[in-house]
């Protein structure tokens, strides 16, 4: 395997999935365009072999994440789970995939299946949506600059899932009329193509951590939700004419979060900050 910076935090993110390490990444904003970027590795309870915390700096948090991932790849205890990792014949193989063990997932499709009415590719069901605000996110970005592959819309009971490059048109026009709310918006709204002002974007009531960790403030004992392994992202598996179960679940609880961690703020917030010292 040849690991190059642009690729650094995937491959970190493979052996994460594949070792069940935990990563804890933080940032210092140095001025306002670097970052200092930390990475640790945790194995449950301990720190595998008492690893540093790697840092490093770079233009923006992408740049200064992938260089401080490509530090903490080097390092003699990951590489030599690399290594393993490469010999294992399942992984090989790409068998490999832990995504239908995926505490994320599991947890998502609980919620959904006892508190939503979940559909696909029906957008008669837009008119299920017919509250002033909704939660929207979306999956299957493509390098080429093409709509995503999907997006997904929900409220307190309803959640959507459509092919947006089928019916970005009508979509568009639908939340032009609506609050949308967004964890990250700026990355959604240029993915959509969609020209509104009339947003609200949640992440930085949760002080710009990612959803996975603030989606565990919904959970009676504040679960670590893990990423599924890195080939679960691939651009190829959200071909809406070929989702699994996996990646529909996936997609649909993040809106769902979004939603929950909007309307009711005012429990959540006060919870992440008396957590976060410990957990974030």
């Amino acid at each position: 395997m040849q690991i190059k910076n642009e690729n650094s935090c995937r491959t970190l993110h493979e052996i994460c999935q594949y070792a069940n390490l935990i990563k804890n990444i933080k940032f210092n904003s140095i001025d306002n365009e670097y970052y200092e970027c930390q990475i640790q590795l945790i194995n449950n309870k301990h720190n595998i072999g008492k690893i540093d915390i790697y840092t490093d700096i770079g233009l923006g948090k992408k740049q200064s994440k992938q260089h401080a991932a490509l530090k903490c790849i080097k390092s003699p205890e990951i590489s030599v789970l690399i290594k393993k990792m490469l010999n294992d014949k399942k992984f090989k193989n790409k068998e490999y995939d832990n995504s239908n063990s995926n505490n994320y997932i599991i947890w998502g499709k609980k919620i959904i299946d006892e508190e939503y009415k979940l559909y696909i590719n029906n957008i008669n069901n837009l008119k299920l949506l017919n509250k002033p605000i909704v939660a929207v996110d979306s999956e299957g970005f493509s390098k080429y600059g093409d709509y995503p592959s999907m997006i997904q819309i929900a409220d307190d009971k309803t959640v959507l899932i459509f092919d947006y490059k089928k019916y970005h048109q009508i979509i568009k026009h639908f939340l032009q009329q609506k609050t949308i709310i967004l964890y990250g918006a700026k990355n959604d709204l240029t993915q959509l193509k969609l020209n509104t002002n009339n947003y609200i974007d949640i992440q930085p009531m949760y002080k710009n951590k990612s959803l996975k960790k603030i989606a565990s403030l919904l959970t009676n004992n504040n679960n670590i939700f893990t990423k599924p392994p890195g080939t679960f992202y691939s651009y190829k598996n959200w071909n809406f004419d070929n989702l699994d179960q996996n990646h529909i679940y996936y997609a649909a609880i993040d809106a769902v979060v979004t939603y929950k961690l909007y309307i009711d703020k005012n429990k959540f917030i006060p919870k992440f900050k008396n957590v976060q010292n410990q957990k974030y």
